[in-house]
């Protein structure tokens, strides 16, 4: 019985090793793949009105924040109890 269970376990254990040998180290782990990152432009143009706002040493930018804010202000005042 020993003789002609022999064949079978290697066969076995030869299929077990190919198939073994094709699975990631990850998925044997039980752990998730790494993903990895990567950058893709797809060609959209994106247009950005309003970058001239972040520099703030600018003196338009400074009067535009300052017009803004009295204006906001002016909102504001009328409103009883906002101060």
């Amino acid at each position: 019985m020993r003789a002609r269970c022999l064949p079978i376990l290697l066969s076995l254990a030869s299929f077990a090793s190919r198939v073994l040998g094709q699975v990631p180290a990850a998925a044997a782990s039980n752990a998730p793949p790494a993903t990895p990152a990567r950058t893709v432009v797809d060609g959209t143009k994106v247009i950005d009105a309003f970058p001239w706002i972040e520099d703030l040493k600018n003196p338009e930018v400074q009067s535009w924040f300052k017009a803004r804010n009295d204006y906001t202000r002016s909102v504001l005042d009328r409103i009883p109890g906002a101060r």
